[in-house]
């Protein structure tokens, strides 16, 4: 009755104005999105056609609000596929929401994933994070120092690329050691598209949350000194103890070794040389009547 005449199909039969349209049989988001002229509405989980956004209608409840897509996270069984359609860095469409540390999850648009409770790691790095332990188990400082050849990104500063395009991510887990990270490059990949996003570290952690690696390394270092410093002025005193122990013990083994006979000789020398000595002080006395 009223085929056409979209007005009155909102206002009267109160009809999806597309209920006649080929994007209706359509009851996912996948086979919705192989159609050329339609795409999938995520808030009224419906196959919509794509001029119905252009369209102005009185009674608007059938609007698709927030957006259509073509990209079904939610069809996504695996962080490869998933994260082959994130999008780009900056605003990423879909995220792997990893559920437990062997890697299981689910595809989620970003907003839902970071929602997500369940979710104990988010991979917007794209599909070369999927395996990546040390980012996906390292949710944060204390969970990513804990696993070995981890060290925490507290802060990092991009390089060469315009504000626009920096990625919104400014920590995160890496593979490093106590000088950094092995890669200071983020190797984003989506839509078999490759793009690098090279930074320079300002402050990471290694070993400790405590404090950041450069002030844990002049900490060891002043640590290694003093242990040093220690260990030389026990050796010295050590040493010197035992030297003059030895040579008294050596001398008391000569004089058990020497005859009586030279033994009077060593304390009349002995004693001639008391005197001589007291004769040298007295006439340096200047005596006066």
């Amino acid at each position: 009755m009223y085929s056409g005449d979209y007005i009155n199909i909102n206002n009267n039969c109160q009809t999806n104005p597309d209920i006649s349209s080929q994007c209706s049989i359509y009851s996912d988001c996948p086979t919705c999105s192989e159609d050329v002229v339609c795409s999938w509405c995520p808030s009224m989980g419906r196959c919509v056609t794509a001029i119905l956004d252009d369209m102005e209608y009185p009674n608007d409840k059938y609007k698709c609000k927030g957006g259509r897509t073509k990209v079904c996270c939610d069809s996504y069984r695996d962080c490869s596929t998933c994260s082959y359609n994130s999008g780009q860095i900056t605003t990423p469409i879909c995220s792997w929401c990893q559920t437990t540390p062997q890697g299981e999850g689910k595809c989620l648009t970003h907003e839902k994933a970071v929602a997500d409770v369940t979710c104990v790691a988010i991979n917007d790095l794209g599909k070369n994070y999927c395996y990546e332990k040390c980012y996906l188990n390292g949710k944060d400082c204390k969970s990513c120092i804990s696993q070995s050849g981890c060290i925490w990104l507290d802060e990092i500063e991009y390089i060469d690329i315009k504000e626009d395009l920096k990625p919104k991510i400014k920590q995160f887990c890496a593979v490093g050691g106590s000088k950094g990270p092995k890669n200071c490059e983020i190797s984003y990949d989506a839509q078999g598209m490759e793009t690098p996003y090279p930074f320079k570290v300002i402050n990471y952690n290694y070993l400790t949350c405590g404090m950041y690696a450069k002030a844990l390394k002049i900490l060891i270092i002043s640590l290694i000194c003093s242990v040093l410093a220690v260990i030389l002025i026990t050796y010295v005193t050590v040493f010197t103890y035992k030297k003059v122990k030895y040579n008294k013990l050596l001398k008391e083994a000569a004089k058990r070794q020497i005859s009586d006979d030279d033994k009077k000789l060593l304390q009349q020398k002995q004693e001639e040389f008391d005197i001589e000595d007291y004769m040298i002080t007295i006439q340096a006395i200047p005596w006066s009547d």
